[in-house]
């Protein structure tokens, strides 16, 4: 086989090899311009999927501090209404022995008279 022959293999297969890295590379490259773009996508899906938990969670949060506001207005009116049922109790208590004490004294009238 004649050099020439030869050094034309020699470039063929060196061509052949640089065509198949500029190849290679440009496959790389497309490859992880693919793969960087799903990735992004996914973020961006993910990303979405959280702002609308989010968003959900904080809607929740407004109607639970709303629904705390109405439990603490009804548990301060029931606090109000059971102070005043408490006095009235104690009024009628008193008023209870006062009549108790004038029964009796009625009483002990009757049994002297």
């Amino acid at each position: 086989m004649p050099v020439e022959a030869i050094i034309v293999a020699v470039i063929g297969l060196l061509a052949s090899i640089g065509a198949a890295l500029i190849a290679g590379r440009e496959q790389a490259r497309t490859t992880s311009v693919t793969l960087y773009t799903e990735l992004c996508r996914g973020q961006q899906l993910r990303i979405d999927q959280l702002g609308r938990r989010l968003s959900e969670n904080e809607a929740e949060i407004e109607t639970l501090r709303l629904r705390i506001k109405m439990l603490e207005d009804e548990n301060a009116a029931m606090r109000a209404e059971n102070q005043a049922l408490q006095l009235r109790v104690q009024e009628l208590e008193r008023e209870n022995e006062s009549l108790m004490r004038l029964i009796a004294a009625l009483q002990d009238k009757r049994r002297k008279s």
